[in-house]
């Protein structure tokens, strides 16, 4: 099972990209970023969302995270969900 991290205060349109930065994960989005010459934010809101909504605000990279039931330890998942190819 895993844990997505979206804002809990942000909007369904905030939480949706969110998500979908989860579960793809934080280096394909780096990549994304590079490719297309795009801020972290811009890459996961929009750009025109970002300079509506959010004025350029930093983002946080967030991840898909997991508990191990044996250790209890959390674990997160900063490739997406493990073994799915977006």
């Amino acid at each position: 099972m895993f844990e997505a991290d979206v804002s809990p205060i942000g909007s369904a349109f905030d939480r949706a990209c969110e998500l979908y930065q989860c579960l793809t994960g934080k280096f394909r989005l780096e990549a994304l970023c590079r490719e297309k010459g795009l801020e972290l934010s811009e890459a996961v809101y929009g750009r025109e969302h970002v300079r509506q909504c959010h004025g350029g605000r930093y983002y946080k990279i967030k991840y898909l995270k997991s508990i191990d039931i044996e250790s209890g330890s959390m674990l997160a998942y900063p490739e997406g969900i493990p073994g799915w190819d977006f």
